[in-house]
C-alpha cells in the first residue's frame, strides 16, 4: 500500500511533458488526465488523475501504464492482483451476509471474467481552495470500490442525513464503497 502510494506520488510530481506522454484517450478514458479548473457550476474540480483497465486481460494495455518511475508497472500489477483477491473475498462476505450463495455476487459480475479498473486521483495544492473541490459529488457506478486514501490528505466526504461528513484516513486501510450496481 505504501509502495503504490509513493509510486503514484512520484508519477504525479513528474514534469508535465512526461505525464502528457500518457495522456488519456477520449475513446477508452485510459491514461493521465487533469481536471484542474474544469468548471461544473460555481465550484471548480481540482485534480489530476490516471485511469487504467486491469481486467479483463483483453482490455489490459501495458502501453497505457506509466514506465516512470522505474518500478511503476510492476508495483501497479502486484497491487492490482492483491486488490482483485481482496475484492473477491469481500464479494463472498457480502453474498453470505445477504443470505445468498457465497459466489452469487461474483457470478453476477461475470464470475472469473469480471472487469476491474484502477483510478488514481492526485490533488495538487490549490491557490484558492475555497473555490475548488477535488472531485465533484458522485456515486460509484460499478459494483465495488476499494479506496486507498492518502494518510496526509483527509478529503473524502460521505453524505448522511443531508450533511457532508469528512472521513478520516486510517493508515493501511481501505474504504470499501458499495457501488450503484450492487446497491
Amino acid at each position: 500500500m505504501d509502495q503504490v502510494r509513493e509510486t503514484w506520488r512520484s508519477f504525479f510530481h513528474l514534469p508535465m511533458e512526461m505525464k502528457q506522454a500518457y495522456a488519456n484517450s477520449p475513446k477508452t478514458y485510459e491514461g493521465y488526465g487533469s481536471r484542474l479548473g474544469i468548471e461544473k457550476g460555481a465550484i471548480l474540480d481540482w485534480s489530476d488523475y490516471y485511469y487504467l483497465h486491469y481486467l479483463p486481460l483483453t482490455l489490459k494495455d501495458y502501453n497505457k501504464w506509466p514506465a516512470t518511475p522505474d518500478s511503476c508497472r510492476e508495483v501497479i500489477d502486484e497491487y492490482g492482483k492483491e486488490l482483485v483477491k481482496l475484492g473477491g473475498r469481500i464479494m463472498k462476505v457480502l453474498s453470505i451476509s445477504l443470505g445468498l450463495k457465497e459466489d452469487r455476487l461474483q457470478n453476477a459480475f461475470g464470475g472469473d471474467n469480471f472487469g476491474a479498473c484502477l483510478r488514481v486521483n492526485f490533488y495538487p495544492k490549490c491557490p484558492q481552495p475555497e473555490l475548488a473541490l477535488g472531485l465533484s459529488s458522485h456515486s460509484d457506478p460499478g459494483g465495488l470500490t476499494l479506496l486507498l486514501t492518502d494518510n496526509q490528505v483527509p478529503g473524502l466526504q460521505v453524505r448522511k442525513d443531508d450533511k457532508w461528513i469528512t472521513v478520516k484516513p486510517a493508515p493501511h486501510a481501505f474504504i470499501v464503497n458499495i457501488g450503484d450496481q450492487i446497491q
